[in-house]
């Protein structure tokens, strides 16, 4: 658990999942998957994955959130949303780094990040020092 500023960050359990749903919906950046943000799947996230989903608090409601985790070879970033607060660019950036030093944990040092074509927020992924892999297409298939 980490704090600064009166924002507590840490692990996501179960019942964060209603304010955290909130939050994504209230994030135009995020795109929401009626399957794979159903409480079920990030509940099997969670428990597949302990240590790598976290929420940031003020004490009063659930103000960031970031879903990661890794298959042994790499990690994966799934959502990364927080409020429109003033030091929400702060809370983005401490989430990413408190994701990046928990994978560099169990020795992996590669993290990727599925964006939307207009997601906004590519600056932010750039100031964080991930790079747009050119050429590459990622095909998915829902069973």
């Amino acid at each position: 658990m980490t704090q600064n500023s009166k924002i507590t960050i840490r692990e996501m359990v179960p019942e964060d999942y209603p304010a955290v749903y909130e939050l994504w919906q209230n994030n135009p950046a995020v795109h929401v998957n009626d399957f794979d943000d159903s409480f079920a799947e990030i509940n099997r996230l969670l428990k597949f994955n302990p240590g790598f989903c976290f929420v940031a608090d003020n004490s009063q409601q659930i103000v960031g959130n970031i879903l990661a985790a890794t298959d042994g070879r790499q990690g994966s970033i799934y959502h990364l949303a927080v409020s429109q607060i003033d030091d929400n660019r702060d809370i983005a950036t401490r989430l990413v780094n408190l994701v990046i030093a928990k994978l560099q944990e169990v020795g992996i040092h590669r993290v990727v990040i599925n964006i939307m074509q207009d997601d906004s927020r590519r600056a932010f992924w750039q100031s964080q020092r991930f790079s747009e892999r050119i050429g590459l297409k990622q095909y998915s298939r829902i069973f």
